[in-house]
């Protein structure tokens, strides 16, 4: 008997996942996998093979380097290509440990057979919606080594195996959280003029950085370039740089002597107290406070 369960909202920032159950496996009949209902979390990824997923009445057309990841009690079907099986890796899992007592692998029923109060965890996030509804990517190779690494753990189990795969699992989660929240550039050129205008900024933040030194420098409109820093990190450039250089003098204050004026310097802050007001609004406490303890 599950656990019976209601929509517990919450933020993305609160999830502990729990892997239930880890495997890779092939499928290559369509009726392994005909309208049935999931119990706890499903994530899977495409390693080979072609076919069609069919979710909550929806059809996508599956291929390697597809990755799936939806909610309990959607009917979903499998339908492998007849000459292309499909082999894939799979994870059951929770968002959280409350029902980590329930460690074997909890089998999706038949849809004419299913019980919705039975479904062992059901969450609504609050600020991640893309969470709440099925996730269908194309392209998501570079997470393959999470699922792989995640199914080794689950297969040798060795020690703290169970910790290691549920921090493999947090760890992926982040990754699609940050890949579905930075809005994609429009072309691949863009994306990666993104990535150096980063770089540059990690290499060259103690110089007095602005929207237009930038945009000489990478030949973009200024306005244009904020908007640049805003898809990829949440901030425009001049919130990311101070960013940058609070975190950069939180290291200081903490390993090194010199006074708080010459750090607020050396992070390319040229004014103590202007320093000060971001570092208290983004730390809590002034400077000085922080490097007391």
């Amino acid at each position: 008997m599950l656990f019976r369960s209601h929509a517990d909202k919450m933020n993305f920032s609160e999830i502990q996942p729990f892997v239930r159950y880890a495997h890779a496996f092939t499928i290559d009949d369509a009726s392994q996998f005909a309208d049935v209902r999931a119990y706890d979390h499903r994530l899977l990824y495409i390693s080979s093979g072609r076919g069609q997923f069919i979710i909550d009445g929806q059809s996508y057309p599956l291929q390697s380097g597809m990755l799936m990841l939806w909610q309990p009690g959607l009917p979903y079907s499998y339908v492998p290509d007849e000459q292309q099986p499909l082999a894939l890796y799979g994870i059951n899992f929770d968002y959280t440990h409350r029902h980590q007592h329930l460690k074997r692998p909890i089998a999706p029923d038949r849809s004419s057979v299913y019980k919705p109060w039975d479904i062992v965890e059901s969450v609504c996030f609050r600020d991640l919606e893309q969470f709440n509804r099925p996730i269908i990517l194309e392209r998501m190779e570079h997470l393959k080594s999470h699922l792989i690494a995640i199914n080794n753990e689950w297969i040798e189990q060795r020690n703290l195996y169970a910790e290691k795969a549920n921090a493999q699992l947090l760890l992926l989660l982040i990754e699609l959280g940050r890949f579905l929240t930075s809005a994609p550039a429009p072309d691949d050129r863009l994306s990666r003029s993104t990535d150096e205008i980063i770089t540059y900024i990690r290499q060259n933040y103690r110089q007095n950085l602005s929207n237009q030194d930038l945009g000489r420098q990478f030949n973009f409109h200024p306005a244009y370039i904020s908007r640049l820093i805003r898809r990829q990190t949440g901030l425009p450039l001049h919130q990311y740089l101070i960013r940058y250089r609070i975190n950069m003098a939180l290291n200081l204050l903490q390993t090194k002597k010199t006074s708080i004026a010459d750090i607020a310097r050396q992070v390319g802050f040229s004014d103590l107290n202007y320093f000060s007001r971001c570092f208290k609004k983004a730390i809590g406490v002034s400077p000085k406070r922080y490097r007391s303890g």
